[in-house]
């Protein structure tokens, strides 16, 4: 591999890692504060689902990752 396209795949990666590491955070974020109360004022299962929902897709993005990551170093 040249020096540019190790850049570019450090750069993908870490991207895709970063993007699903915000989902899940701010998921978890979301279904926390709605099982807290206090915060919303009412519909606290649809905000528990939309947090449930982010930290799905968020796990989805790192496992699709890191599996496109194992194929391209072997």
């Amino acid at each position: 591999m040249d020096g540019m396209k190790t850049f570019a795949t450090i750069i993908k990666y870490s991207a895709g890692g970063t993007l699903g590491s915000l989902f899940i955070a701010y998921g978890l974020r979301e279904f926390l504060r709605a099982s807290g109360g206090g915060y919303y004022c009412c519909r606290h299962s649809l905000y528990q689902t939309q947090g449930i929902s982010l930290t799905f897709i968020g796990w989805v993005i790192i496992l699709v990752t890191l599996i496109n990551l194992y194929g391209e170093m072997r």
